[in-house]
């Protein structure tokens, strides 16, 4: 039996944590380039997929042979990261959503990522316009109407921009320091 991994597949050293991210960090740029509604949500769930990757792939590449997380998995990382960035986490739960069908295991946080519909812009000020334009994507339709559509992410108790979430998340893995990782279980709580 043929053992593989993603260095192999892929040809050769290159392709690890940092790779992912930077893959992710693609994936956004192409959400923000997008304008139809259909290739943003693939792109939302490759952006997803890609941020939860780099868990995995930080667990395994640099954790795993540290002595404080021996018979540790990288669940045990995952849980830790929710307990530290609820914009990581929510792209962790969208991934594990997006990957698997009827999933029975519940959300730690994500709730809902939709495109909010403006369909009339004269109805709100300028200045907030900008920031829907800046935040969102137009797109043309029939007879020169213009249709400004918003990316939403609801989390926790939170919603926000799904733009300004993604680049949380990014800027909390580079900043990541992996000496203050510790292994946790699915309470949050510290494993020794």
């Amino acid at each position: 039996m043929n053992t593989i991994s993603a260095q192999t597949l892929l040809n050769g050293s290159g392709f690890n944590d940092e790779y992912m991210l930077e893959k992710a960090r693609r994936e956004l740029d192409r959400i923000k380039d997008c304008r139809h509604p259909y290739f943003i949500y693939d792109h939302f769930i490759n952006f997803a997929i890609a941020v939860s990757s780099v868990a995995d792939w930080t667990f395994h590449l640099h954790l795993a042979r540290d002595p404080k997380w021996n018979n540790k998995t990288e669940i045990h990382f995952c849980n830790w990261i929710r307990s530290q960035s609820s914009e990581v986490a929510t792209f962790i739960d969208i991934s594990n959503e997006c990957n698997h069908a009827n999933r029975k295991h519940p959300n730690f946080i994500a709730e809902k990522v939709l495109i909010s519909p403006i369909w009339d812009t004269s109805a709100f000020p300028q200045e907030q316009i900008n920031e829907y334009t800046q935040k969102g994507f137009s797109v043309m339709l029939e007879k020169g109407t213009t249709l400004l559509l918003v990316p939403i992410i609801k989390y926790g108790s939170k919603q926000d921009y799904f733009y300004d979430v993604a680049e949380k998340a990014l800027a909390w893995w580079k900043a990541l320091d992996l000496t203050q990782t510790i292994p946790m279980d699915k309470n949050l709580n510290p494993l020794s």
